[in-house]
C-alpha cells in the first residue's frame, strides 16, 4: 500500500513539473510573440506612441520577469515538497527496515526461545515418562513386596492359627494322659497299702518271727532266713539285692495285683497271685516271687498308658 502512494505521488510531481516546464514554454513564446509586436510597432511608431510602446515593452518584460519568478518559485517549492517527501518517504523506508530487523530479531529470538521450549518440553516429557515409569516400577515393586507381605502374613497367622490349635489340642491330649495317669496313679495307690499289708501279714504269719503287726510304708521287715536282704520298689527299677529283707513300698502298686489265696503245704507256702501260683518254701522266694509279679502288672499297665496316647 505504502508503495502505490509513492508511485502516485511521484506520478504527480512528474505531471506538475511538466506543467511549470509547458507553463514556461508556452510563457516565454508568448512573450516573445508579445515583445516581438511592440519591438516593430516601435520600429514603426514615432512620438508619443513609441513613447507608449516603449512603456508597454517594459511593462510586458516586468510581468514576464514576475511570472517567470512565479514559476521558479512554483517550481521550487514543487521540489521542496518533492525533496522532503523523498526524504520522508526514505525514512518511512529507513523505519521499516529497521522495523523490519528488529522484527526479525524479534523473530529470531522467538525462534530460538521456541526451540529451547521446544527441547525442554520434549526433555520434561521424556524425563516425566522415565520418572512415571520409575514411580510405575516402584509401585509395583511396592506393591509385589506389600502382596507378598499379606500372603506370608496370612500364612504365618494360619500358621499359627494351626500350631495354637495343635497346641490346644497338645495341651488337652497331655492335660488328659496326665489326668488319666493321675487317675491311674491314684487307683493305683489306693491298695498299696493294703496290698503290702496282706503280703507282709501272710509272710510274717507263715514265715516271719511272729510278730503279727502289719509293716508300715519305708519299714524293713527282718526275717530268720540268712539269705542277704532284699530292697523293693515299683515299677521296672524292682532290684532284688538282699534276699532277706523287703522295704514296703511307698510308691504305687498296681490294684489287680491281689494275693487271692494262700495255704500252708509239706513243701512251703501255696501262695495264688492272679493266675500264677506261687510255692515257696522260703521268705525270699515268696517276697521275689510277689515281687516279680508287681513288675510284671505294673509294666503291663504302664504299657496299656502308653498305648492309649498312642491310638489318640
Amino acid at each position: 500500500q505504502m508503495q502505490k502512494g509513492r508511485e502516485l505521488s511521484l506520478l504527480q510531481r512528474e505531471w506538475q513539473f511538466e506543467d511549470i516546464a509547458r507553463a514556461r514554454e508556452r510563457l516565454g513564446v508568448q512573450y516573445g510573440w508579445t515583445f516581438e509586436d511592440i519591438d516593430r510597432a516601435i520600429r514603426f511608431a514615432s512620438g508619443r506612441q513609441k513613447i507608449e510602446l516603449i512603456r508597454r515593452r517594459d511593462r510586458e518584460e516586468i510581468s514576464y520577469a514576475w511570472q517567470t519568478q512565479d514559476l521558479q518559485t512554483r517550481e521550487e517549492r514543487l521540489q521542496a515538497l518533492a525533496d522532503r517527501e523523498d526524504e520522508r518517504y526514505q525514512n518511512a523506508i529507513d523505519h521499516l527496515k529497521e522495523i523490519h530487523d528488529l522484527q526479525e530479531r524479534v523473530f529470531s529470538i522467538q525462534q530460538a526461545m521456541m526451540d529451547e521450549n521446544r527441547n525442554y518440553t520434549v526433555n520434561m516429557i521424556a524425563l516425566q515418562k522415565k520418572q512415571r515409569e520409575v514411580e510405575k516400577a516402584r509401585f509395583d515393586e511396592n506393591a509385589t513386596y506389600t502382596l507378598e507381605n499379606i500372603k506370608r502374613e496370612l500364612e504365618f497367622h494360619k500358621k499359627w492359627e494351626n500350631y495354637l490349635k495343635a497346641q490346644a489340642e497338645y495341651s488337652a491330649t497331655i492335660k488328659k494322659n496326665t489326668d488319666d495317669w493321675k487317675t491311674s496313679m491314684d487307683v493305683f495307690s489306693k491298695d498299696i497299702d493294703t496290698v503290702l499289708g496282706r503280703i507282709e501279714k501272710f509272710i510274717d504269719k507263715y514265715m516271719g518271727p511272729g510278730q503279727g503287726a502289719a509293716p508300715k510304708p519305708g519299714e524293713i521287715i527282718n526275717t530268720n532266713i540268712q539269705h542277704g536282704d532284699v530292697e523293693y520298689a515299683t515299677g521296672v527299677d524292682a532290684i532284688f539285692t538282699k534276699p532277706t529283707n523287703i522295704r514296703v513300698a511307698e510308691n504305687y502298686i498296681p490294684e489287680r495285683v491281689i494275693i487271692q489265696s494262700a495255704s500252708s503245704s509239706p513243701g512251703g507256702i501255696n501262695i495264688s497271685i492272679g493266675d500264677i501260683v506261687v510255692n515257696a518254701d522260703t521268705k525270699d522266694a515268696v517276697i521275689a516271687a510277689v515281687v516279680e509279679k508287681l513288675d510284671q502288672e505294673l509294666e503291663y499297665a504302664i504299657n496299656q498308658v502308653a498305648y492309649r496316647q498312642s491310638m489318640r
